[in-house]
């Protein structure tokens, strides 16, 4: 009996508890349409003293609405065990709950309750449980979570096929949209080992026309038709791209069901060159071989998240929460100002990230990446070859970790190594020398920006 008892009680436990972790979970991160319903569960123990000496275990969970700040009316069930006597009951109560002005709470809230109801099992009938308690609140109130942004490595070689890299290529993932950086050769094959979908890339960003950054354009354009797309793709390129695409396109790309719309970049100025309600894309000029620039993701600025319990407890409509998350303080029907700082909390900063590749060292180039969280910067060669580096115009690890650490940003990732590199600790180690948080990148690696 007492092993049927226990395994009932985690089974109720079980089923109770990840309705109400989702219910949260669901008024937690905005869910605006029912602001006012709230789920309660407790457990613990009582024990016995003097004449009553029955020690007893109890689960309960409520679930209701708020009535207003200070009043909750529900309903719910319980789980009693008295383990002395291997008693048991499961009430189905009425919950009544007053809550002190919640204008007066900071980490915690007194209450009273009362629950009402009948008892089944070995203590059956009437059901009556006053309680006086208080809520705590361990954390801040989390009412939103970041939202995604990462870079997916692709490949992070340079120009000589090896067996160890991939040609260059990133996709940069913001709030769920896709857009590509540098196509080299065998990209598409790398969107299909990672698991990136092919039909939420939205664009795609080529730094400069040299083949190990844009040769598998035109296969992935091919594939993207096989696969019957339709939605426009938007490359963004030097405008010597622009004929040579479309000569490929004609010969091998007939009939396409979707629309490749080319926008010319001007890599000699920094500029902002794509916009949506959550980003802009700035490009960065760079200094290579050829025409060359970067291109720099940053998040707009974001709006302030509402304080929940707040809102609630000034009955603000729903129909002002967007006002408020744009600063606007707000009044009550009774000419009472609301600052809007009690109202919401801060907002997540936003972040950005950089992305420099091919270039050789530029002293002046950390100005334009003050701050970021996090830098792509090519490191094609160690000290050692430093001269090669200056010849080809590529930069060295230490070069990129001198950017990394003028420009205060988060993290540096380094890339575009030389085919010379087995290995390419010795370039690690040295960046690491001139700026800590220093990162190689290696095909299927995915950062958090």
């Amino acid at each position: 009996m007492r092993m049927c008892v226990k395994t009932l009680l985690v089974l109720i436990v079980v089923f109770l508890y990840s309705p109400i972790v989702n219910a949260q979970s669901d008024e937690t991160y905005g869910w605006e349409q029912a602001p006012r319903y709230r789920g309660f569960i407790s457990e613990g123990n009582v024990f016995g003293t003097g004449d009553v000496k029955d020690n007893r275990t109890f689960f309960s969970t409520s679930h209701g609405v708020q009535i207003n700040p200070e009043l909750f009316i529900g309903g719910g069930v319980a789980v009693n065990y008295w383990w002395d006597s291997e008693y048991w009951s499961v009430p189905l109560f009425v919950d009544t709950r007053l809550e002190f002005h919640k204008e007066l709470r900071k980490n915690f809230s007194p209450y009273i309750s009362a629950k009402v109801g009948y008892s089944v099992g070995d203590c059956e009938g009437l059901y009556f449980a006053p309680q006086v308690g208080c809520h705590f609140y361990l954390t801040k109130n989390k009412s939103h979570i970041m939202d995604p942004f990462r870079v997916h490595i692709l490949g992070c070689g340079s120009a000589l096929p090896t067996l160890n890299h991939h040609a260059s290529s990133q996709v940069v993932e913001v709030r769920e949209k896709l857009f590509m950086i540098d196509c080299g050769e065998g990209t598409q094959l790398q969107l299909r080992k990672n698991r990136i979908r092919f039909t939420k890339l939205q664009a795609v960003f080529i730094s400069h026309l040299h083949g190990d950054h844009c040769f598998g354009l035109i296969g992935m354009i091919s594939t993207f038709g096989m696969l019957g797309r339709t939605a426009p793709l938007h490359v963004y390129a030097h405008e010597a791209l622009e004929p040579i695409l479309k000569s490929q396109m004609e010969f091998f790309c007939t009939g396409l069901e979707f629309e490749v719309v080319f926008h010319s970049v001007d890599t000699l100025k920094h500029v902002v060159i794509y916009e949506d309600r959550s980003i802009t894309v700035e490009t960065i000029p760079l200094q290579h071989r050829i025409p060359t620039c970067g291109y720099l993701f940053r998040e707009k600025p974001k709006q302030r998240h509402i304080n929940r319990e707040m809102v609630n407890c000034f009955e603000v409509p729903i129909s002002q929460l967007n006002n408020l998350r744009a600063g606007m303080d707000w009044t009550t029907p009774e000419g009472k100002l609301i600052p809007n700082e009690r109202l919401t909390t801060p907002p997540d900063s936003s972040r950005a990230y950089a992305y420099c590749s091919d270039t050789r060292y530029i002293p002046t180039l950390y100005k334009l990446v003050e701050g970021v969280d996090t830098l792509y910067h090519e490191s094609t060669y160690a000290d050692d070859n430093a001269a090669r580096a200056k010849l080809y115009w590529h930069s060295t690890a230490r070069q990129a970790a001198m950017v990394a650490r003028e420009a205060h940003v988060g993290k540096l990732l380094l890339g575009h190594f030389s085919a010379r590199y087995d290995n390419e600790k010795c370039l690690l180690d040295e960046a690491k020398e001139v700026f800590k948080n220093s990162f190689l990148t290696n095909e299927g690696m995915v950062f958090d920006v």
